[in-house]
Order: structure tokens, then sequence, then C-alpha cells
């Protein structure tokens, strides 16, 4: 199923009153995508009159802007094919414009969310004068895209997740987050876990991936459709349906050092039992750390207690995430 079904809308036509500004540019809503068991959101994309005359000719601009669309319905999935090089330099022309755009229009989704951030030493910074608490940001400069996901405790711990698309045989960078945060590892402070999909088949996959798995972690999706999306007449699919997880399956895909970092004494309980007896690199179990590991998340006056710095809500919604991917990919193989 595509991100985004471009023949629906026209766009060398004027925006609809469903417009909305921000940061300048016009942007044009794109309705929610619902099935049975999910909620997604497609990606918000400037309309043509809002791009800048590329082509110094505004059919030649529209046209572009609508093939680099379509480019994108399948980026995650399918192989990319551009007519010829001339074309390909438009499409990473209106592409560099475009990411950036969408990233900030994620910014003002909630206040958890998207900072856009092009350094690392920027995120490094939000995150060494953040109070406690959970921070996403995409990574991101001109040639790649990383989505990451901080929980920072009252004890000044960081904990770090980081998510990578990647094209089939690319090699990834396991000491990302320790270089980002190496103040923090040095000190002991720092407990970090990449992991890394090859869903990615088109050098434009990494930025689409991180842009909507960040989408999809956000805490509540029925939120951002009442306050930001402002969707007419949306229908909600509760909590329970969205975030149930067959435990089974996702133990599967993720290994065990995955829970080292997000434990919680329900997931336990649900857990395979070989997947509750098996030993850590310090040789521990999982429920040794869950006894071991207590921190507390101090937010709006409210004191929280977890296990091993991170949510539950933010493993489960990371799991789905992943394995929304995993599943897609095999629909298509």
């Amino acid at each position: 199923m595509p991100l985004y079904n471009s023949a629906k809308v026209d766009l060398t036509k004027p925006s609809t009153s469903l417009q909305r500004k921000i940061r300048g540019g016009e942007f044009q809503r794109i309705k929610y995508a619902y099935s049975k068991y999910e909620a997604r959101t497609d990606l918000m994309l400037p309309d043509a009159e809002s791009m800048p005359d590329l082509c110094h000719s505004g059919t030649e601009r529209a046209y572009a802007l609508k093939s680099y669309l379509a480019t994108s319905n399948n980026i995650l999935f399918n192989q990319t094919k551009v007519p010829d090089s001339s074309f390909l330099g438009i499409l990473k022309e209106l592409e560099k414009k475009i990411f950036p755009l969408v990233v900030n229009v994620v910014n003002n989704i909630s206040g958890s969310a998207l900072r856009y951030e092009i350094k690392g030493a920027d995120i490094f910074n939000k995150i060494r004068s953040c109070t406690t608490g959970r921070k996403q940001f995409i990574f991101y400069d001109d040639g790649h895209a990383i989505y990451i996901d901080i929980f920072k405790d009252e004890f000044n711990n960081i904990s770090a997740i980081t998510i990578d698309s990647l094209s089939a045989g690319m090699g990834w960078g396991s000491d990302f987050t320790e270089e980002l945060f190496k103040e923090f590892e040095n000190s002991g402070r720092l407990s970090a876990l990449n992991l890394h999909t090859d869903v990615q088949k088109s050098g434009l996959g990494c930025k689409f991936f991180s842009l909507h798995f960040a989408r999809r972690a956000i805490k509540d999706p029925a939120l951002i459709a009442q306050h930001i999306f402002n969707i007419e007449n949306a229908k909600y699919l509760n909590k329970d349906t969205c975030y149930s997880l067959d435990v089974k399956e996702t133990e599967q895909i993720l290994n065990v050092n995955y829970y080292k970092h997000a434990q919680s004494s329900t997931r336990l309980k649900l857990m395979l039992p070989e997947k509750k007896s098996e030993l850590l690199s310090d040789g521990k179990t999982l429920l040794q750390h869950h006894a071991d590991f207590n921190v507390k998340k101090i937010s709006s006056g409210k004191q929280i207690n977890y296990s091993n710095s991170i949510d539950c809500f933010r493993r489960k919604q990371i799991e789905a995430a992943v394995r929304y991917y995993q599943e897609k990919v095999k629909q298509v193989i």
C-alpha cells in the first residue's frame, strides 16, 4: 500500500481550505490511512505553488514535483527508476528542500516530539541541557537520516535507541550513538542500542523511514489527528487495538539485548521462558535486571517509576513499528 497517493491530488491547483501555514510554507493536509490493526499517517508535503521554480517553468516544476511524489509512494520497498541523470538532479534538489520542511512540520506535533537537528553536536547539547524524560530526534544531514529515541533519568543517565534504514549490503555504524554521547559513555551513564533494517530500496529511503517511524512512535496519534491535522470526522482505533503486540513474533525479531533497555513487569510475565532466563552480557537475566534498576521520571510535578530508564509504552511503539516494516517487506518479496 503506498504511503501517499499523488493521483488524488492536483498539485497545479491552489490548496483547499484545509491548508495551514507552517514556517511560511503552504502545506496540504493528507488524510489518515487506517487498516484493521494500525492507524498510519501519510507524509505531509508542500504544494507545487510553494516550491521554488527550480526548472524556471511552472509546468516543468509541477511535473517534477508530481514525479517526485510518485517516486516516493513506495520509497521504502520498491526500486526507484529515474529516466535520466538530469531528471535525477531535479528530484534530488526537490528532496533536499522538501525533507527539512516536512521534519519541521513534525516538530510542531507536540513538545516531546521531533526536533530538527542537522549536527550531532546540536542533539547532544539538547540532551545534556534537557530535563528528565523522553526525547525523539531525526539526525539528518545531506547524506543520511537516522531515528533516535532518548530517555534521560533523574540521575543524568542516558538510554539511547537508534534505528537506521539501510540498503542491503550497506554497513551499519554501530559506534554512532557512542560517539554522539561519548561524554555520558565515559562516565558510565550511557546505555545504547543500535538497530537497523534493510527495507530501504533507494537512496531516499532512510529519510522517509526515519520520518514515518518517528511519527508512528509519537505517544498519542489520536491527539495528533485532533489538534494538528484536524481531520474532520476522523475515527480512531483504541489503544489496545493500535498497540497490541504478538509477543512471540516480536521476540523473534528483537534479541534479548533489546529488552535490557526496556523492561516492565507486565512485559516480562508475557515473555517466553527462554527469553526471561537468557543471560545478558553482564551475566544477569532480564528478571535480575528488572529487580536491580528502578529510576524515576519527573514530569509536571508527578513522579513515575520505571525499570531501566525506559517506559513500557515507548518500547511497545518501537516494537510495533519494527514489526510493521518487517511485515511490509515480506509482502512484496
